[in-house]
């Protein structure tokens, strides 16, 4: 008390910086004549200045050209936002946005948060088959909120470029399973239907890319209604986990619906194909076929029309490999 010399008379408020986060404030005054000074007043109400609430959980957009765009709701706080740290999961690795280049980084020393004017940023060079995740913290003079809830996830499907015409279903030695179907006379002129259909429906600058940003992420559709385009799938996704791990995760809980990244569906004669069978055979083995789940649309192009090996107009699927991993 003998270093804090007394406000003058004239005044009738102070105002002080430095204040700890999470800490409760509370003050009394005391008045000073000629006479000698006052008792302390009554204990005013106690304040305490809070570190941002956690941002609402981000969207996560695929773009063109391997690129990712995430965005957030700005947070309103007093003291104000000043900056946002961007987490990604990129698959099982953790790294961050550097918004100084542009990038992911995995060290967070490296990673520059961005300004609390931007709510949206773009990466490039994402991972085919790779899942990425995002979380968002913000940051203002009373420290950083916790990370948000993580953003549905979102997958870039690497797609291989479709094959000459001699070698579409029914006439790739590699397909000659479907000689054993009795459909194979149907497969055969679906075949030559496919390859005019290509022509017709595919979009011109985008003819061997199936998995694209365009689609509507907020549409669900009963389960029941989406079919296979392929005719067999392996008992692993791209990582090496096996299909059983996913549906494991999902019966029990420990795993939700929304974690798993967004099936694409596209339309076509009538129907409505996945080109994520592995994913769409895990959920069929889990949920209800009135389930509705959410998808983004594609479109007919030449990766759809190679993938679409189906001679049962995609009503069931064929396993291959190893039965416990199914």
């Amino acid at each position: 008390t003998s270093k804090a010399a007394p406000v003058k008379a004239s005044t009738t408020s102070i105002t002080f910086s430095g204040a700890i986060a999470d800490v409760a404030y509370s003050a009394q005054v005391a008045a000073r004549s000629e006479v000698g000074w006052s008792e302390y007043s009554v204990r005013g109400c106690a304040v305490t200045i809070k570190k941002p609430m956690a941002p609402s959980a981000p969207t996560l957009k695929l773009l063109g050209g391997n690129k990712i765009c995430i965005s957030w709701a700005a947070v309103s706080h007093t003291p104000a936002v000043t900056h946002y740290v961007i987490s990604v999961h990129e698959g099982s690795r953790l790294k961050y946005f550097d918004s100084v280049s542009g990038t992911l980084v995995e060290d967070t020393s490296k990673a520059a948060p961005v300004k609390a004017s931007t709510t949206s940023i773009t990466f490039s060079g994402a991972i085919a088959d790779v899942a990425y995740r995002a979380k968002v913290a913000a940051s203002s003079e009373s420290g950083w909120s916790e990370y948000s809830a993580g953003g549905c996830a979102v997958i870039i499907e690497e797609h291989v470029l479709p094959a000459t015409p001699s070698k579409l279903m029914g006439l790739d030695p590699s397909l000659s399973r479907c000689s054993t179907m009795s459909g194979l006379s149907s497969c055969t002129s679906t075949s030559q239907a496919l390859l005019s259909a290509s022509s017709q429906h595919a979009s011109p600058s985008h003819q061997s890319v199936l998995r694209l940003s365009s689609g509507d992420n907020g549409r669900r559709i009963p389960l029941g209604t989406i079919l296979f385009s392929q005719d067999s799938i392996k008992g692993v996704f791209r990582d090496g986990s096996p299909l059983a791990k996913m549906r494991r995760e999902l019966q029990t809980g420990l795993t939700s619906l929304e974690d798993v990244p967004t099936i694409t569906v596209v339309p076509y004669s009538g129907l409505l194909y996945s080109v994520d069978n592995r994913r769409l055979w895990v959920f069929k083995q889990v949920f209800h076929p009135s389930c509705e789940i959410p998808v983004v649309l594609g479109y007919v192009d030449s990766g759809f029309l190679r993938k679409l090996t189906t001679c049962v107009q995609g009503r069931s699927v064929a396993r291959r490999g190893s039965l416990h991993t199914f």
